[in-house]
């Protein structure tokens, strides 16, 4: 296994807001006394050579931008008459300040976080991009405001606090989320993607500044004819900046996804006469389908240069638990999967060969399908037709275990019940055909479910054994069931769904996770399906052209069955590498264990009841079936985290 820098990752710029004068240096500003209240200012405190924000002043304006302006050419022609010589890309920002005001972050695009203070109004916003590739967190010293992009640099400042977040710990072993602004660390908080914290003499708020589907309007819906040549378009553009940045890997798995990426990148590069990127391949064993060969076709018939590992190859399975617990316990957060440490190896081995940004696949699942809960709006309207065109792209796109029939079956009471009449009937809404009395399905089931449901409210008996912090955890569950119901959401629930995928704070950790190991490891990695110009637009296509033929993600599908016809992508399904993941975790599970000792951190601060944890943990698979393991790798992976993180007094 490589090992990673983590000091690189910790060593980041930091800003400061506070009501004090400062006295500058060329690279760094030290914070002085306190002068006058509301006499804010926006201050750089520490930015190392290699991780400086770029940096613009005007008369009584200062902007901080980090990050990658992919709009850049545009706002330079725009505003060419203004700008010096050779603008920064905060000199930019700060022009297109000058010329809309707040507003300004809407016309700024790319991956970034940026500062603008504005001394006239007393002004400073704080924005993150649209979708969270770059992060932006702070923390509160006295009367500064801390703004990093480094969770590590802001837990290294003076006065910043360590405390861990405990009931936040408590909703990652019960598969909820935190909420948008928190992280683990009760004192240090982000600002979310596509949002503005704006602070100024009236206090701080947090706002979002993008919003492709605004619930208040209907969306402004694409021409069914011009959608495939304004997709194909867009998402040539966006592979093309991506190659832009500099010798690239594409992350191959043999997936429709990041196919996609390789075939488009492939064509970019030939026609330009650049360099093909490397096509970087992990083959999982114990899958339902031979993805290693398809990885190997593709990238062949492409041209691209081709690297492939077995999994055992790109770290081992053996000892594989005990590397990803190793990293865990490096990162800001909780590791998100537990294949991180093959799928980084992999990179490095593209970096040995030049590359110096990967691109992805990520993100097709939710931007290109189509979310289950169209079947509600479908029943609403009595589409029979419809319904069955999209139970069969279901039934196309996911894996269907053992007997067929009986998998065609369950998927179609699942859609019918859980993505169809249930969201209608717990609406208030009259059942389709008139089956008003079907609404004492919902109660019987309730009933039969007391405890499932009530579980989203009160943590099991095993979690949460301090009085206190389960009445906290109790607290905050139903302050956000209470906030779900007040929120204004689209009226159809193919649109909601779609619209939550945004506010996923599962998604903003991962990719602030990709972000800290694309620091530690050198290496920028680019996910084509989460750029905002390409969402804004795929979620104004109409569902059945996300369907045509048939067939899920019909946007990709149909160019790669026309370019690799006999590859099978007509009929691939979506992959899965549960088998792979128990065969890790079974063999590995009681070493791990065995070295950690106990739950200890854990049960200190009362997350976990340790005989009922201990009980656990000697069989997950008996205790909760084959999602033991999952459950198992989540107190595993969150003790070893706790522990590197948890120092009192410090």
């Amino acid at each position: 296994m490589h090992d990673f820098d983590q000091e690189r990752s910790a060593v980041a710029w930091i800003a400061a807001s506070h009501a004090t004068q400062a006295r500058s240096s060329a690279q760094s500003m030290d914070v002085a006394t306190p002068a006058a209240p509301h006499d804010y200012g926006l201050y750089l405190v520490a930015a190392p050579a290699d991780w400086s924000p770029a940096l613009a002043e005007r008369a009584h304006c200062r902007i901080l931008f980090d990050g990658l302006l992919s709009n850049r050419a545009a706002l330079q022609a725009r505003f060419a008459n203004r700008l010096p010589h050779d603008p920064s890309d905060a000199d930019l920002v700060a022009e297109a300040y000058h010329c809309w005001g707040p507003e300004a972050v809407q016309h700024v695009k790319g991956s970034f976080a940026l500062l603008i203070w504005d001394g006239t109004r007393a002004l400073l916003l704080c924005a993150r991009d649209p979708l969270g590739m770059h992060p932006l967190f702070y923390a509160e010293v006295g009367p500064t405001l801390l703004l990093s992009p480094s969770i590590d640099a802001l837990l290294r400042y003076p006065g910043v606090s360590r405390e861990i977040n405990r009931a936040g710990l408590v909703d990652y072993l019960a598969r909820r989320w935190l909420k948008p602004e928190e992280t683990y660390f009760t004192h240090i908080s982000r600002v979310p993607p596509g949002h503005c914290l704006r602070l100024d003499r009236h206090g701080r708020h947090v706002s979002r500044y993008w919003d492709p589907l605004p619930p208040e309007r209907p969306p402004a819906w694409i021409p069914d004819d011009e959608v495939q040549g304004r997709f194909d378009a867009l998402l040539t553009q966006v592979v093309e900046r991506g190659l832009a940045l500099g010798p690239a890997g594409v992350n191959l798995s043999g997936g429709v996804d990041s196919s996609t990426i390789a075939m488009v990148a492939a064509a970019i590069c030939r026609q330009q006469g650049k360099e093909m990127p490397w096509a970087l391949s992990l083959v999982f064993p114990r899958q339902d389908c031979d993805e290693e060969t398809v990885q190997r076709e593709v990238a062949t018939r492409l041209g691209l240069p081709h690297v492939q590992h077995r999994l055992g190859e790109a770290r081992g399975l053996e000892g594989m638990l005990a590397a990803a617990l190793a990293m865990s316990r490096t990162l800001p957060a909780p590791m998100s999967m537990l294949w991180r440490v093959p799928l980084t190896n992999l990179a490095l081995v593209g970096k040995q060969r030049g590359c110096t940004v990967l691109l992805t696949g990520e993100g097709a699942d939710e931007w290109l399908g189509v979310t289950a809960f169209l079947t509600a709006d479908l029943l609403r309207s009595l589409s029979l037709t419809g319904f069955y065109r999209l139970w069969r792209a279901s039934s196309r796109a996911y894996p269907l275990h053992y007997d067929s029939q009986n998998a065609m079956r369950r998927l179609l009471w699942r859609l019918l019940w859980n993505y169809g009449m249930r969201p209608l009937l717990m609406a208030g809404e009259q059942a389709p055909g008139g089956l008003a009395s079907a609404r004492w399905l919902v109660q019987q089931r309730q009933q039969r479910r007391a405890t499932a449901t009530g579980s989203r409210v009160t943590p099991e008996a095993w979690m949460a054994p301090d009085p206190t912090l389960r009445a906290q955890v109790t607290q905050r569950v139903e302050e956000s069931l209470a906030c779900d119901g007040g929120v204004a959401r689209p009226e159809s629930f193919y649109l909601r769904d779609t619209r939550a995928m945004l506010d996923l704070p599962q998604k903003w950790m991962t990719h602030e996770e990709t972000f800290v190991l694309g620091r530690r490891t050198g290496l920028r990695v680019e996910h084509p399906f989460w750029d905002a110009d390409l969402i804004d637009f795929l979620v104004r296509v109409r569902p059945h052209v996300l369907l045509r033929g048939g067939y899920s993600k019909a946007l990709t599908r149909h160019a790669l069955v026309r370019r690799f016809p006999d590859l099978g992508f007509a009929q691939q399904r979506k992959s899965y590498v549960d088998r792979t993941f128990v065969a890790v975790l079974s063999p590995q599970a009681a070493p791990a264990l065995q070295a950690l000792g106990s739950m200890r951190a854990l049960e200190e601060m009362g997350v976990l009841d340790p005989a009922a944890t201990a009980q656990f943990l000697e069989n997950p698979l008996a205790a909760r079936g084959p999602q033991g393991w999952g459950l198992a790798w989540n107190i595993l992976n969150l003790e070893a985290w706790t522990r590197a993180h948890d120092r009192p007094g410090a």
